[in-house]
């Protein structure tokens, strides 16, 4: 045992107060100063402790202290490393299980964004096959024709009003995305879809401008018309690089042709 005592006591030099060894401690197991301040010295026996003149006739008792005792006993080194290394461990495991935690419901978030923003599109992409439909029926009477152009009017509104909320599902996406690869592809979701929007507003805009006998303005209906030409190209290239990310990375692909199926379903 440390220092070659078998028994022994730890004196306060300051206060005077000491802890006697049990068995099995040493002093190497103890910090080397007192709760008053004062420095722990090591001393074989208690005759070797010169007690204070007003304490000269108090008998010793057994380990309690004869005068101002350091404590119950001296603060063990041992186990206060031990109590720092295992809050290490704990900060250390909620650190960890923190993180997975959270890369989980990242992951499941943006999941379900996703399926709502599937949803949102195809509902949107429904409205404007209608819209297209509405406009490509034949009318023989001023009545037939306002009904028809009322009609296309209220299909774009509501595919306009279905890729507002596919937006916003895509912009939930990005901010849930739970790495670079994901955050890139909703990234590229969204500029397909808002270049969308910006086509659908165009058409209903088109839409307005018809009149029984032709447009009631038709300098501004050709500009619309080639508007939506350039906007077209742009849908293509933008739906390109979107797919060509999906199939650059097979875990994102079979993630979101799983997504697709499930969001699919969930709609018939």
């Amino acid at each position: 045992m440390g220092r070659g005592f078998l028994v022994g006591y730890l004196k306060c030099e300051k206060c005077g107060g000491y802890y006697e060894l049990q068995e099995g401690e040493s002093p190497d197991d103890f910090e080397d100063t007192c709760e008053c301040g004062g420095k722990l010295k090591n001393i074989e026996r208690l005759s070797d402790i010169k007690p204070d003149k007003k304490d000269v006739e108090k008998p010793v008792q057994n380990t309690a202290p004869k005068t101002k005792a350091p404590s119950s006993s001296p603060k063990p080194k041992r186990k206060k490393y031990l109590l720092i290394g295992l809050v290490v461990v704990v900060i250390a495991i909620v650190l960890v299980g923190g993180y997975y935690a959270y890369g989980y419901y990242q992951n499941q978030k943006f999941e379900d964004n996703f399926k709502l923003h599937y949803q949102a599109v195809t509902n949107g992409d429904n409205y404007w096959n209608e819209t297209l439909s509405d406009m490509n029926k034949t009318y023989t009477t001023q009545q037939g024709f306002d009904d028809l152009k009322s009609q296309a009017i209220n299909d774009s509104e509501k595919s306009i009003d279905y890729t507002n909320k596919s937006l916003y599902y895509e912009q939930e996406m990005v901010k849930y995305a739970p790495d670079d690869v994901h955050k890139k592809y909703a990234e590229a979701l969204l500029k397909y879809n808002q270049k969308a929007l910006e086509k659908m507003k165009l058409l209903k805009e088109y839409i307005n401008l018809l009149t029984y006998k032709g447009f009631s303005d038709t300098t501004r209906a050709n500009e619309i018309s080639k508007q939506l030409d350039d906007i077209n190209k742009e849908l293509e290239t933008l739906n390109n690089q979107k797919d060509q990310i999906k199939l650059q990375n097979s875990n994102l692909n079979e993630q979101i042709d799983r997504l697709s199926q499930e969001a699919e379903k969930a709609i018939s």
